[in-house]
């Protein structure tokens, strides 16, 4: 066997009848699913969407809370926006920024932007103005999409020369029909960005038919009909919330969105039963938290969730056997691997009698349209069961990395044998005989976070520009709930190490929450290997004590501050909380958060927003509010 013939024997095989027998399962559930035509694949995001709004121009296409839009609504919205973005002045074919919170507008403004045959670029507004200011000259967006709650923080970022639109000052005589605007298949769509090794985040771009075709393997694997109601957790912010709202509207289901971020998790239960939620995507974190509320309470009738997607991080046995204990025996439970450059890569089928083996957990066998290879330093493929890296071959692998060539031509490579471009992921992993990857981490120091993928080196580039810090290393290590947060080791650049609090608050502003480390230990020096570099595996775990705060411990009094304390204690991984102690100082994190709210209400009887319990930033301030809703004695005899 030539090599030619060795690359065509290793092309994507039929998975294993067991695992066909439970897609099978999972095709059953799907009720009036229909397949995405390849030929649906070559036009644009723009042409598929309205035909989905002429098929079904009455149904529930997107809901946020009591909002609902029709197809034929939400289209019209759309289409308003359009003419409001050809009216801007000195419009150029520039890519176009949006910076807003979730809200229907701004998926609506998303779709508005690719009919226009524009490619978007998210600009989260929680991010901070550093990170902001750098993706809007980055992206070389020439327009910005925003509404009057924002212009205030756009008028902070270096937005001099950019065209303004404000969503809610767009006139309502705007015309609401399609505006008929020719968009290649091959036209740019999107901008994602990502973390870089550069110690900047770099943009991925994508076309019109990538995106498609995205639609097309996952919803012909997940058998997404227009029967479905996609339950879609992921805030606006995230690349993937806005793939997951395409997937939904692109296919002519419905997408149900829920803010986690206000709400929480307390309530993601109720919402999944109440509206009748068929199909959702969760991060491990969430997933966990979920899992938390099930073990409390595991009445909740979940009997409409046909299909959920669990991936983002590492899968533990305890997590498959809680989807065992707790989900309905109909649910079928899906694991996924895919990057931000080539999303959905892979897909593994389970029901209750799924013997996964592990650890590792399965990652699956490739969708539609992708090989996996697994290739050795040299660049050789491997044959099963040998560890290497895992690379992707696609004909619908993202364009490259926006304004970035070299980093580009790095990662995104051709194959000399048959001239297929294939990406270098930096991911371990290795493949069973069957075909199914196993994903063994990562090559570099890449991490996911709080489901959201970090680049180790960006965070120490943050650190390094502080005057604080001599020099410092970064280190994912395994938290309380099963995932992950950043370990910050610094060599202070003075005798006296600085407080937790000046390093917390500087981080903040260069760095999104999610990337600003857990904890900081400090050293009178790194240790190094014999080569020079950091000897990175001798740096522990932190030790459970409560760090170098500016704040001067103080003890619970109250019985209520004592109870809180404690809970904070255990979720945090502390042997002691002041009450007057800060949780983002103290390393705390949003879903650490949400755990926080559960326990409280569990230990208290008392339902608090999200928002409101952590405005309350101290155990003092917490016992307090708690107190204020409960209307009670602060101080009773028998609450311990």
């Amino acid at each position: 066997m030539d090599k030619q013939e060795k690359l065509l024997a290793n092309r994507q095989r039929p998975v294993p009848v067991w695992q066909q027998a439970i897609i099978d399962k999972c095709q059953h559930s799907a009720g009036g699913w229909e397949p995405f035509p390849d030929g649906e694949v070559e036009q644009s995001i723009g042409q598929r969407f309205e035909k989905m709004v002429d098929r079904f121009p009455d149904r529930l296409a997107i809901q946020l809370d009591k909002i609902a839009l029709s197809y034929g609504e939400l289209n019209a919205l759309v289409n308003r926006i359009v003419g409001a973005i050809l009216a801007c002045p000195g419009l150029s074919s520039s890519p176009i920024a949006l910076l807003l919170e979730e809200s229907i507008e701004a998926y609506a403004a998303m779709l508005g932007v690719l009919k226009l045959g524009r490619a978007y670029v998210i600009l989260d507004p929680s991010f901070p103005q550093e990170n902001l200011a750098y993706l809007l000259q980055d992206s070389t967006a020439g327009l910005v999409i925003t509404d009057s709650a924002h212009l205030p923080l756009l008028s902070q970022l270096d937005s001099i020369g950019k065209v303004v639109l404000c969503l809610d000052q767009i006139e309502t005589e705007m015309p609401m029909g399609n505006p008929h605007i020719p968009v290649a298949p091959g036209q740019v769509a999107a901008i994602l960005y990502t973390s870089g090794s550069t110690g900047r985040p770099k943009g991925v771009y994508t076309s019109h038919r990538n995106l498609l075709q995205l639609v097309q393997r996952v919803s012909n694997s997940l058998h997404i009909s227009p029967e479905d109601r996609r339950g879609n957790v992921r805030a606006f912010g995230s690349n993937m919330a806005v793939i997951d709202v395409l997937l939904s509207v692109l296919t002519g289901s419905a997408s149900i969105l829920y803010q986690i971020e206000q709400r929480g998790t307390q309530s993601l239960l109720r919402w999944i039963s109440e509206d009748q939620i068929t199909v959702a995507v969760f991060a491990m974190p969430v997933y966990r938290q979920i899992i938390d509320s099930l073990a409390d309470d595991s009445t909740w009738p979940l009997r409409h969730l046909r299909v959920f997607v669990i991936g983002g991080e590492t899968i533990t046995r305890s997590d498959i056997e809680a989807y065992n204990a707790y989900f309905p025996a109909e649910t079928i439970l899906t694991l996924g691997y895919g990057v931000t450059e080539l999303p959905g890569v892979t897909y593994y089928f389970a029901d209750q009698q799924t013997d996964m083996g592990g650890p590792p957990m399965p990652s699956g066998y490739p969708l539609e349209g992708v090989e996996i290879a697994i290739l050795d330093e040299s660049g050789q493929r491997l044959g099963v069961e040998q560890p290497g890296e895992i690379v992707l071959y696609s004909d619908y692998l993202a364009l490259g990395y926006w304004g970035k060539p070299a980093q580009t031509q790095e990662k995104f490579r051709t194959d000399a044998a048959d001239g297929r471009r294939y990406y270098m992921t930096g991911d371990l992993g290795k493949l069973n005989a069957d075909g199914c990857l196993i994903h063994l981490g990562r090559k570099d120091f890449q991490v996911k976070i709080s489901g959201f993928r970090v680049e180790i080196a960006e965070v120490e580039h943050a650190l390094f520009e502080l005057d604080e810090v001599r020099s410092a290393a970064v280190v994912a290590h395994p938290d309380s709930a099963g995932g992950h947060r950043l370990v910050a080791y610094i060599v202070p650049s003075t005798p006296q190490p600085p407080f937790v609090s000046q390093l917390h608050q500087k981080l903040a502003a260069r760095l999104p929450d999610y990337m600003v480390p857990g904890a900081f230990v400090f050293l009178d020096a790194l240790p190094l290997l014999p080569s020079g570099k950091v000897n990175r595996l001798s740096l522990a775990s932190p030790k459970s004590q409560r760090p170098h705060l500016a704040v001067v411990f103080t003890p619970p009094g109250t019985p209520f501050e004592k109870a809180i304390s404690t809970i904070w204690a255990d979720i945090l991984g502390l042997d002691e909380i002041g009450i007057h102690d800060p949780f983002l100082e103290l390393g705390g994190n949003s879903l650490q958060a949400m755990r926080i709210a559960s326990r409280v209400q569990d230990e208290f009887g008392v339902e608090i927003p999200l928002p409101e319990l952590f405005a309350a930033g101290t155990v003092a301030e917490m016992a307090l509010l708690i107190v204020a809703h409960l209307a009670i004695d602060p101080n009773p005899v028998d609450l311990i």
